[in-house]
């Protein structure tokens, strides 16, 4: 039997190599037109659906144009093609195969084989509208009948072909009672028809939808059209054949979809259940005064307990007539930036997840998240331009039932709830609520290619001299908060081993970046590097193999960061200060280390793994942001072997200069303090001596608390004339990169 991680291979290939393949078709074919709505739920609740329903002419369909004439392939018999542009949502039409489909083929060169994707048994036939005058197509919708939703009204069994021609020709009509019908005259050679793509997105969405009417997207939109045409399976109805004369006409604006930044996650594919992200990985949803609040209270719990594979299942409320679950911050004003939904993550079932979910905020209070009625009488707000979440339906079938995390393009500020609103029998796993991050970094940049490893083990790390900058003698490592007894330095001691790893610690994210990080600072100035190695535990003796989960995502910044090795063990609280207000550049993801596929041997998990970067970078620093409490053996960043010394030992130039000298007469007195004072709320001076923000904070920040502010001006007063502690940085003259020798103070 296959072990946990080989099954989350396996998944894992589902769903970043099939679900792509499943959703592009194979290669050849059209590229598919953009999904604008499915639909809508207005158009399809009327039964029988009246005629306003479709779109008029007035709006823009200008299939609804009295000149339009529908033409086509062989009609099966009763089915017309008058159906096609009559306004009613009802009365569809129905190819049939006849002479004109074998010249079909010649047209879409074998259209069974390749666009349709049919048995040999099986041929292509077509439906159009054409217009005598020249009309500009934006969109077109169609289904095959948009009075049904339980998926069984009608056929729709492969891709529609989209094609326009802006070509004048005299339309055939080929009816049931026409079986030697001539339709010459609609295709090649006669008429020059142009693919402009394919529509296949009842395919892919639920049952329940597949025959409902699905608006698309032409883009670019295709001009001075005399007539549009479907290629489709022979036995597949159309019922409706809309076309819109310009964005939006035959509907609303279309929703706009949350960004999946990531599927199944967050730590492994399927996750296990205690990978659900918990409070310290800033899930809202779990954090203290916070409750899961949903239209049906069986089970509700599981929506928020903190484990894969006990689920939620969706029933509309008693009063609000709607499905919906979310969580309630407990009064408490919240940003949210993330949201994730799943079925169930442990990857064993895929139902239960039809339709969009659209997401709402309130900000009212709710005085009992456990009744229908209190949670209704809440006002709800559709995130901007009715945000949905829609990527679990569209995939692969074998991944619909996975995590799905999903970034808002804006976030959501001062919230006391969010909900997600669903089709009735939808299953909720879990509901996990982010102001950032959940678990993982986002995953923006491209996946880094492993070009070594794992290992092989050694006892120490490759030398400056090697290419690995890590260790020149101008690289400072940097982190955020470490565990006890895995200092920072451990990152670049050139020694392998748990012993010498440093460890994100106390499950603390840094308190002004969010996130826990590790990486290194040149401070001699810009290095070419050109990729990254890191590892668990490289060690000979190895067997340390866990504090490894996730992604990990490297930035670069050309900042000059100012940081010095005394910075960091103990770590200074000002540091993270430091890194949050520093530009960084995302240069990639690391994947490889994560423990799926598992290796043939498990212990070659933790060992060092070496990835090349997209191109090299000029960096002053680089960073690894990781998972709480996640371990760095050795991280190394490479780039070509150095020629010469003075690229291992470069000489870090700095000058003489007193600490708290603000004015830089040579002494530290009253006059700084006004000096201090002046600069914070007078703009006089305009500026502070050192030309970088960091060395400013090595010269002026007396109370090394990270910020130049009022608390600096105190502390020294209370230094000179309280007999208070002297400035952190001594009162001798210090080497500041970036400053003016002060030669006043520092003769």
């Amino acid at each position: 039997m296959a072990s946990r991680a080989q099954q989350g291979f396996v998944f894992a290939v589902l769903c970043f190599v099939v679900a792509p393949l499943y959703g592009d078709g194979q290669g050849g074919e059209p590229d598919e037109l953009e999904l604008l709505e499915v639909g809508p739920a207005d158009f399809r609740n009327e039964i029988p659906s009246e005629p306003f329903d479709v779109p008029t002419l007035a709006m823009g369909n200008v299939a609804r144009d009295p000149s339009a004439i529908p033409f086509g392939s062989r009609s099966n018999n009763g089915n017309l093609h008058e159906t096609l542009i009559d306004g009613l949502y009802e009365g569809t039409w129905r190819g049939n195969a006849g002479t004109e489909s074998t010249q079909m083929d010649g047209v879409l060169e074998n259209c069974g084989a390749v666009n349709c994707a049919l048995p040999p048994n099986l041929q292509c036939s077509y439906a159009g509208v054409y217009w005598p005058t020249a009309v500009d197509v934006h969109e077109i919708a169609l289904g095959s009948n948009n009075r049904s939703t339980d998926g069984t009204g009608a056929i729709t069994q492969r891709n529609y072909i989209i094609q326009v021609t802006t070509q004048t020709f005299a339309p055939v009509v080929c009816s049931f009672e026409q079986p030697t019908c001539d339709d010459s005259a609609n295709v090649a050679p006669a008429v020059t028809w142009t693919t402009i793509g394919k529509a296949r997105a009842h395919l892919v969405g639920p049952l329940e939808e597949k025959t409902l009417r699905h608006r698309y997207r032409i883009d670019p939109p295709q001009l001075g059209v005399h007539a549009v045409r479907i290629i489709k399976v022979q036995n597949d109805d159309i019922d409706e054949i809309e076309v819109g004369n310009d964005a939006n006409t035959l509907g609303d604006p279309p929703p706009t979809s949350l960004v999946l930044r990531e599927t199944g996650g967050p730590y492994t594919t399927p996750a296990a259940s205690g990978d659900v992200p918990s409070e310290v990985d800033g899930n809202l949803a779990r954090a203290a005064g916070s409750v899961g609040f949903a239209s049906s209270q069986t089970d509700v719990a599981n929506l928020t307990d903190g484990s894969y594979g006990t689920a939620w299942v969706g029933a509309n409320g008693p009063t609000s007539g709607i499905t919906y679950a979310g969580v309630y911050f407990g009064g408490t004003l919240q940003t949210v930036g993330e949201i994730a939904i799943s079925r169930d993550n442990t990857g064993g079932l895929n139902d239960s997840v039809s339709g969009t979910h659209t997401v709402q905020s309130t900000t009212d209070i709710i005085g009992d998240p456990s009744s229908d009625a209190s949670v209704s009488a809440a006002t709800w707000t559709d995130l901007p331009t009715k945000f949905v979440a829609a990527a679990h339906r569209d995939a692969a079938v074998s991944c619909r039932g996975l995590r799905h995390r999903y970034v808002l393009n804006v976030p959501l500020v001062d919230i006391t709830g969010i909900r997600v609103v669903t089709a009735e029998g939808n299953v909720l796993d879990e509901l996990e609520v982010g102001a950032a991050i959940l678990g993982n970094p986002d995953e923006i940049g491209p996946v880094l290619a492993l070009t070594e490893g794992p290992g092989p083990t050694a006892d120490t790390a490759p030398l400056c001299q090697d290419g690995n900058f890590s260790r020149a003698t101008d690289a400072v490592a940097f982190a955020s908060q470490p565990g006890s007894g895995h200092l920072i330095s451990f990152l670049s001691d050139g020694t392998y081993g748990d012993s010498n790893a440093w460890v994100g610690g106390n499950s603390q994210p840094g308190p002004a970046t969010g996130v826990a990080y590790a990486g290194v600072y040149w401070a001699g100035g810009l290095r070419t590097i050109k990729g990254v190695a890191l590892g668990r535990d490289n060690s000979l003796t190895g067997g340390h193999n866990n504090r490894h989960t996730g992604v990990h995502v490297v930035h670069y910044t050309t900042d000059d960061l100012g940081f010095e090795e005394a910075d960091m063990d103990p770590l200074d609280p000002g540091v993270d200060n430091v890194i949050a207000a520093a530009k960084w550049i995302e240069i990639g993801t690391l994947r490889t280390h994560i423990p799926i596929p598992q290796p043939p041997n498990p212990d070659d998990r933790g060992l060092r793994r070496g990835y090349n970067f997209p191109a090299p970078v000029a960096a002053r620093a680089i960073r690894v942001i990781t998972a709480v409490t996640n371990a760095i053996d050795e991280l190394e960043f490479f780039g070509d072997p150095p020629v010469g010394p003075d690229e291992c030992d470069p000489i870090v130039v700095g000058n003489e200069n007193l600490p708290g000298d603000c004015n830089q007469d040579g002494t530290v007195d009253l006059s700084d303090v006004i000096c201090v004072l002046g600069f914070l709320f007078q703009n006089n001076p305009l500026t502070l001596p050192c030309t970088t923000d960091p060395a400013n904070l090595a010269l002026m920040d007396c109370n090394n608390d990270g910020f130049i502010d009022l608390s600096d001006a105190i502390y020294k007063l209370s230094f000179l004339f309280q007999g208070g502690l002297p400035p952190v940085q001594g009162v001798d003259c210090i080497t500041i990169m970036d400053c003016p020798e002060n030669l006043l103070g520092c003769p």
